[in-house]
């Protein structure tokens, strides 16, 4: 999901640089401005793919911690990533296409290539909101989670973690000053 990110951040880079002026020609400014809402919303859709992915992989290693007594059960983990990028492409497609169909004249303006009007901005602020307090509860969960990995102990004598390391490497080494 990082690798989308960075894609899509690069061409929304890319498209702001070289077609927000494009107001010449109003049909390519609309495709421009369709663009610019599309990568925007997708950029910020991936980061949500990202941080949900990144929350799944440190839950579960709570879990699997749980269960120390019992062998793993080989039961086959299930990756879809076809959800994944339904999910980091097809959500903003769905919003701009929708918002496309209602008024596509909304796109295009005397000044710059994007959404003009007030109404018409809503179709990126109201998913911005969505999606930032989505973000902002999954960076709550994994702090959460990465604080309870450190107090579980998970590094002390013992554990499997700790267990080919040499725990007095870990320890600060002072002189002995008497």
């Amino acid at each position: 999901s990082l690798i989308n990110t960075w894609i899509t951040i690069s061409l929304l880079c890319f498209m702001y640089v070289f077609g927000i002026y494009q107001t010449e020609d109003v049909k390519v400014c609309q495709v421009v401005g369709m663009t610019l809402h599309y990568f925007t919303l997708c950029s910020l859709l991936w980061m949500c793919v990202g941080i949900n992915c990144m929350y799944k992989r440190l839950s579960k290693n709570d879990i699997i911690g749980l269960q120390d007594d019992d062998l793993p059960s080989e039961q086959p983990v299930q990756k879809p990533i076809l959800g994944l990028y339904l999910v980091g492409w097809g959500i903003g497609l769905i919003i701009c296409g929708l918002s496309a169909a209602i008024n596509m004249n909304e796109y295009a303006s005397l000044t710059h290539c994007f959404l003009r009007t007030g109404p018409a901005l809503s179709a990126l602020y109201v998913p911005f909101a969505i999606l930032t307090i989505f973000l902002s509860i999954f960076f709550l969960l994994i702090r959460c989670a990465i604080y309870n990995l450190d107090t579980n102990g998970h590094l002390s004598e013992g554990t499997q973690a700790t267990e080919h390391v040499d725990l007095d490497l870990l320890e600060p080494n002072f002189p002995n000053v008497e």
